[in-house]
């Protein structure tokens, strides 16, 4: 039981710094998480809504701001709430690797599609800055994910289920980072 405790803090402490990361970026009103078919409906759909009223009410720079500041904001609140509410349901650690492992592939999603954005703005140079950026961050996160595969070894951290965890964590901390990034970059842009 103890155990477990430790994992879901880990879990819950890793949510709490993304959030952190999102708050600092000051933060596209189009969900891409379908995160409703497994969390009750009402409950998430009031919660956006609310959230949705509050981040209208704020003063943006531009439309453009506006409408990829909301998206941004609403889009990673559906992750982060499917995310704690798998982590409810099933508080194994199995069934933390699998809401870590969700959350990774719900973050990519974003990932794709914030890259589409920016990638529609820039003029054909800029375009291939960015093509060759992403490149290199899909170099250096498989390069990342062989490290934290191999740092479990038993020779290294004395193995055990929790590994499996810490490496789940490592994998979808690299994901929201590199959307965080992307968030950042768009931000940039004042006009339509």
């Amino acid at each position: 039981m103890k155990i477990k405790t430790v994992l879901l803090s880990l879990m819950v402490f890793l949510s709490f710094q993304t959030q952190e990361i999102y708050s600092q970026t000051e933060s596209l009103a189009k969900p891409v998480i379908a995160v409703s078919e497994t969390m009750e409906d009402d409950s998430l759909d009031k919660l956006v809504a609310v959230l949705k009223h509050d981040l209208e009410q704020k003063e943006y720079l531009s439309d453009f701001e506006k409408e990829i500041s909301i998206s941004f904001q609403l889009d990673t609140f559906r992750i982060e709430k499917q995310l704690q509410k798998n982590i409810e349901k099933d508080s194994s650690t199995a069934g933390m690797v699998q809401a870590a492992y969700d959350a990774e592939k719900n973050y990519d999603l974003l990932l794709n599609k914030y890259y589409q954005v920016l990638l529609n703005k820039l003029n054909a140079s800029d375009r291939e800055a960015l093509k060759l950026a992403q490149r290199n961050w899909v170099y250096f996160r498989d390069s990342e994910r062989k490290l934290s595969n191999g740092l479990v070894k038993e020779e290294y951290s004395g193995g055990g289920s929790l590994q499996r965890l810490v490496v789940a964590a490592d994998y979808l901390d690299l994901t929201k980072k590199r959307v965080v990034d992307l968030h950042k970059y768009l931000l940039r842009f004042n006009s339509l």
